[in-house]
């Protein structure tokens, strides 16, 4: 009897990422084993063994340090499709793609496709339309390519020139890590943060469209508020952009908001559930996103969300959040005070958040991949063009063990 087609995941950049890339790889493969067919069997590629907890037998993880490695495990191991979930900065990390027999790639959103002043340098503009010709030569080269939103699915029928039947659109969830604590441990956490309530919670990278300068300037009015002089400004996450974040802090110092805004470094996940359950308002005033799981993970943990009303926003959260219809300070301002300064609007909020996120199931999100790798195994095998698939594979030649790396000048998707 043969053996059930074996799929591969490439995951070797995921435990050296703090976005959501980290997020969907390991809850993709602990999900996936659940709906997969009888016989069926997962091979998790990682670059260092034990990068990616495995908890059911039919996932087998294969080191991998190199894209020669994967070719090798793609062609020893009879894979019959190859996902690769990540857009990777060099050619030669896209050359699996040239030798699976399908396959699909990720594509999380085409914020770094239009954005060259985020590669940074005096190269910036010669790297960015390298990172765009690569990322256009993937997506055609794919058998199939998933995106997190229907938002996210549009513009990259558009602008990368792909069929609509090519693209599915398969939202995120949650993450099952971020569960909150008892209130004495969210008590405690809270004091060693030097974070008091009520604060208003903001997490994530602080590349310019996530929209924090904007935050902060909509708090620094919103405290002259009768009722909202004792709040306090919680930004939670790495700092990939240190000019940005000298001039926010510039800004708060000018401000003389110094005790009344905290700012924190990277959080884990334990420490941000805690957080974002005790957060009188969690707010959301990203500009560009591929699916927004920030906010729908604080409705899940109980925070009354005030969010941007752009990019896949409003597919992802509903009416579950109070809008900000214009990415201004003053306009901020008057949705984060509509929810601070009204206990019943917060309180729905956070009853109607709580029911908008159970909605949203890592066990379907793994349902609806599935469902996608077994319409791209059983269509036609991709073709790539001749030159893409020669210069893939001289660049890997020339480069036997290249380290993996994420199109971005921080090391990770925004």
């Amino acid at each position: 009897m043969d053996r059930a087609p074996t799929l591969a995941i490439d995951c070797r950049v995921a435990a050296r990422s703090t976005s959501g890339l980290e997020r969907y790889c390991r809850e993709l493969v602990r999900h996936l084993p659940g709906v997969l067919a009888e016989g069926r069997r997962v091979l998790v590629l990682v670059s260092r063994s034990g990068e990616i907890p495995l908890e059911d037998p039919r996932c087998e993880q294969r080191v991998c340090p190199s894209p020669a490695e994967v070719i090798r495990v793609l062609r020893g191991e009879s894979v019959a499709l190859y996902h690769l979930p990540w857009l990777p900065a060099e050619p030669g990390l896209y050359a699996p793609l040239v030798h699976a027999r399908r396959s699909v790639l990720t594509v999380p959103d085409l914020i770094l496709y239009r954005h060259a002043d985020y590669f940074g340098g005096g190269r910036s503009r010669r790297r960015h339309r390298r990172y765009r010709g690569l990322v256009r030569r993937a997506a055609r080269a794919a058998s199939g390519v998933l995106v997190y939103s229907a938002h996210v699915a549009a513009e990259v029928v558009d602008g990368l020139g792909l069929d609509p039947r090519q693209v599915r659109p398969v939202p995120l969830a949650p993450a099952s890590t971020l569960v909150p604590g008892p209130p004495a441990r969210r008590e405690g956490l809270r004091q060693a943060m030097g974070v008091r309530e009520p604060y208003l919670l903001a997490a994530g990278k602080d590349y310019p469209h996530k929209g924090l300068h904007t935050l902060a300037e909509a708090f620094l009015r919103l405290r002259a508020r009768p009722g909202a002089t004792a709040a306090q400004l919680v930004l939670a996450g790495e700092s990939v952009w240190p000019q940005g974040r000298r001039a926010l802090e510039e800004r708060v110092r000018e401000a003389r908001a110094g005790e009344a805004v905290r700012i924190l470094d990277h959080v884990e996940d334990a420490a941000l559930a805690d957080l974002m359950a005790d957060a009188a308002v969690y707010a959301f005033p990203s500009v560009e996103e591929g699916f927004g799981l920030p906010p729908l993970e604080a409705m899940a943990a109980g925070a009354p969300v005030v969010a941007m009303r752009a990019g896949p926003m409003p597919e992802v959260l509903g009416d579950a959040v109070q809008w900000c219809v214009a990415p201004e300070a003053a306009a901020l301002e008057a949705a984060l005070a509509a929810v601070l300064l009204d206990p019943a609007r917060s309180a729905a909020l956070r009853a109607a958040g709580r029911e908008r996120a159970a909605a949203f199931r890592w066990s379907a999100t793994a349902e609806a991949t599935l469902r996608f790798y077994e319409e791209v195994e059983a269509g036609p095998a991709g073709r790539l063009g001749a030159r893409w698939a020669l210069a893939a594979g001289s660049w890997l030649r020339g480069h036997p063990s290249p380290g993996v790396a994420v199109a971005s000048p921080a090391g990770a998707c925004p």
